[in-house]
């Protein structure tokens, strides 16, 4: 890939990225590349301090815990999950990590909010409305800001 294109775009959690990033062989193969990351993130940090002090919430990381765990609650029920003790376990950890990743994504290039989840029903529309459409727009844009040879 890295010696036949000019753009590469690749999905990846903030954990995975780093070290795919930090790996001495990527490294190697992508010192020519200028290298730009885009971290999505479902909330501000504004937004999370203002529900850690209305909520009275102990941590940040507990408020992004309350913001996120109905959103996963909610995605997993569109798919048509069963909410088993066991997913909900593994749902309440999914949650507790959310701010640890939100942090990640500090020394991304690149931030953009979106608080429409992956399976927003604004998704659906061509092209996208909403915080979705917004999230596409803003990602194009730069996208746009690279020279693609095709």
């Amino acid at each position: 890939m890295f010696a036949r294109h000019n753009l590469i775009i690749m999905e990846v959690y903030p954990t995975l990225g780093t070290l795919f990033l930090e790996h001495p062989h990527i490294r190697q193969l992508s010192d020519k590349f200028e290298l730009r990351t885009v971290f999505i993130s479902p909330a501000t940090e504004e937004e999370i301090q203002a529900i850690q002090a209305r909520m009275k919430f102990p941590t940040a990381d507990e408020a992004t815990a309350a913001i996120m765990l109905p959103k996963h609650i909610a995605r997993m029920q569109q798919q048509g999950r069963l909410l088993t003790p066991e997913v909900m376990q593994d749902l309440h950890i999914r949650a507790a990590r959310a701010y640890e990743e939100m942090q990640m994504g500090r020394s991304y290039t690149y931030r953009i909010v979106n608080h429409d989840n992956e399976d927003s029903g604004n998704w659906r529309y061509t092209p996208p409305i909403g915080e979705a459409g917004l999230t596409l727009k803003r990602f194009v844009e730069i996208l746009n800001i690279f020279p693609y040879d095709g």
